[in-house]
């Protein structure tokens, strides 16, 4: 699959996502008439749907940039599609709110990781890229109430979901079939957080006995430059060398 092929295809996913989300709010008031859910539990159903895509987004995206993206998109178009089929033939508040729930993950896990693959797969056009895809985004979250707008109807309340259940399924069988780039290994999040490295700045220069210190760094007499942090048994090795500056974490 082309490039640019691939990325409209990502954003228009995107979009199908958005409008799962906006289907329900047209189908609230039919819920209450027949099924007896009350507002409260109404106002539940639409506010669990986003924490758990913000809990989502805040807690496993990350892992997009670390190789898993692809994996990712899966994973959330699978949730996404499950999570429509229980809102399609669910009756009961606790139902729906599995459905809200599973929804919720599936987008919050699928949107990161599809933005990222756009990223990578076209880095010359990254700003008009993710700008088009939020764009679509807000239209498919526009298009969902329209949609069961004119299909509640005419097919009932569970066509909505089976509808976006089945754009869903074909979306991520476009994309299974297609070529999807991953982050690069050397651009890929694996390494510790920089705050637990020890700082030229905040090092001084002691004497060869400074081996009382958790961590010390070897520099040869004459050396110029910083100073090479290494473990503390090299810089025993090192100590019998005369001569040598020992550096320490202060």
């Amino acid at each position: 699959m082309l490039k640019s092929r691939l990325v409209l295809v990502l954003q228009v996913s995107v979009g199908l996502l958005a409008a799962g989300y906006g289907v329900m709010f047209t189908m609230l008031d039919d819920w209450r008439d027949t099924y007896g859910i009350q507002e409260t539990g109404l106002g539940f159903i639409v506010a669990v749907g986003f924490f758990t895509s913000f809990i989502a987004q805040l807690t496993l995206a990350p892992l997009a940039d670390k190789g898993h993206a692809r994996r990712m998109l899966t994973f959330g178009f699978a949730l996404n599609v499950v999570g429509a089929l229980v809102m399609a033939f669910g009756s009961t508040l606790p139902v729906f709110i599995l459905g809200r729930t599973l929804m919720g993950i599936g987008t919050g896990i699928s949107i990161p990781a599809t933005r990222r693959i756009i990223i990578v797969s076209d880095r010359d056009n990254v700003g008009r890229n993710l700008g088009r895809g939020v764009s679509i985004e807000v239209g498919g979250f526009a298009l969902g109430p329209m949609i069961s707008a004119l299909t509640v109807g005419a097919f009932g309340l569970a066509a909505p979901f089976l509808i976006m259940a089945a754009l869903i399924l074909l979306a991520a069988v476009v994309i299974s079939r297609a070529n999807v780039p991953e982050t690069p290994p050397e651009d890929r999040t694996t390494e510790p957080p920089t705050r637990h490295r020890p700082h030229p700045v905040r090092a001084r220069c002691i004497h060869r006995h400074g081996d009382r210190h958790r961590r010390v760094a070897v520099r040869p007499r004459g050396t110029p430059g910083g100073c090479l942090w290494t473990p503390r048994r090299n810089a025993d090795a090192d100590r019998r060398n005369r001569g040598n500056v020992l550096w320490s974490d202060l």
